[in-house]
């Protein structure tokens, strides 16, 4: 199955050029959608297999398993993939390292690259066209250097770890708006393991080594309770409330999109651009049901009670009042009471 394959930083490449190989790989696929019913299959690499075997086995995928999503993982990204690879979707790494530069400095867009992260880029037909983390994968969070850099000197830590660490309130501030915003993109939204409890430092990816498996907090249930508004973490430690209201949060968002045509809608629209305090107005709809505005602040700003509006442009639809329905700042999610306007907001024509 190797014999003529290339050497790659992951191992040696399949023998793609022998016929038997690639019946071997395709049944394999079919296995996994057939026997096990998977909703979908996500190819690893598939810059290093030859492209007229992606097609083949994508057409007939996707022929047979209708229904069934087929993910790519590829670098760098392109829509070819899409629409000429014949995959349904692939992992879009750069809204990750996009938001990264805002917070090191390298960067100072904000309202612009929010404004890319949440919509797709040029070539991309659709949402699903794209999965994105902007948390990061197991790729930039998994580490082999027990925390120091890889050979290309780069660090691989969880979010919050990246901008502060767990004990700081701003850390996890930053870490639950941009997990509402990538609940709200226009895209599938993906968290690795770990970060809707706020895991801080790395994951440790050396299966080898089994005391460095990743662990839930102690005291935090396993039954499913973490995630309930109603659960009550004010007797445990600081570091496990943190986890507790993560948890909300991730949860929170989750139930938004999941009850909302609107999230899950092509329709988008950036009516509001706030370039002087880093404010987003993104505008989402259905039609024949609700509409949603969502706010992003990513500045240190705090709008005060009925001092700050939002444009709403020229809107599609008949509006005179909006409600609020998620705040990442509220006290649940580890902010704070008042931290938003009124639950009703009139709206204004010009």
């Amino acid at each position: 199955y190797f014999e003529t394959g290339k050497n790659t930083p992951w191992g040696r490449q399949f023998a793609f050029d022998k016929p038997q190989v690639e019946h071997y790989l395709v049944e394999a696929a079919r296995m996994w959608l057939r026997e096990y019913n998977v909703d979908g299959l996500r190819m690893d690499s598939v810059h290093n297999m030859p492209w007229d075997l992606l097609q083949r086995m994508n057409k007939s995928l996707s022929l047979d398993f209708p229904g069934k999503i087929l993910i790519a993982e590829i670098t760098p990204e392109t829509s070819k993939a899409i629409t000429s690879a014949r995959f349904h979707s692939q992992w879009r790494h750069s809204p990750h390292f996009d938001v990264l530069k805002l917070h090191s400095g390298k960067a100072d867009q904000w309202v612009d690259i929010t404004r890319s992260v949440v919509d797709i880029p040029k070539g991309y037909q659709a949402g699903f066209n794209g999965v994105v983390s902007i948390l990061g994968s197991h790729d930039q969070i998994g580490c082999r250097k027990n925390g120091g850099k890889d050979g290309e000197g780069h660090l691989h830590r969880h979010f919050v770890d990246r901008v502060g660490g767990q004990n700081s309130w701003h850390a996890r501030a930053q870490t639950r708006m941009w997990w509402a915003v990538n609940g709200t993109s226009r895209c599938l939204p993906m968290m690795f393991m770990g970060d809707e409890w706020l895991q801080d430092k790395w994951w440790h990816c050396d299966a080898n080594d089994k005391t460095k498996w990743m662990q839930w907090p102690a005291q935090v249930p396993l039954d499913g309770t973490i995630f309930k508004q109603e659960f009550d973490a004010s007797a445990l430690g600081s570091s496990t409330q943190q986890s507790i209201e993560m948890a909300r949060c991730v949860r929170a968002v989750n139930l938004l999109r999941e009850h909302s045509d609107a999230l899950t809608s092509e329709n988008v629209t950036f009516p509001h651009r706030d370039y002087t305090q880093n404010i987003l107005g993104c505008l989402r709809w259905e039609p024949d049901s609700e509409a949603m505005l969502v706010v992003v602040n990513t500045s240190e700003y705090q709008c005060a009670e009925n001092e700050y509006k939002v444009n709403l442009g020229d809107l599609p639809f008949e509006a005179h009042s909006a409600q609020l329905v998620f705040n990442s700042q509220a006290k649940e999610f580890g902010g704070w009471d008042g931290s938003a306007t009124d639950n009703n907001v009139s709206v204004e024509k010009n």
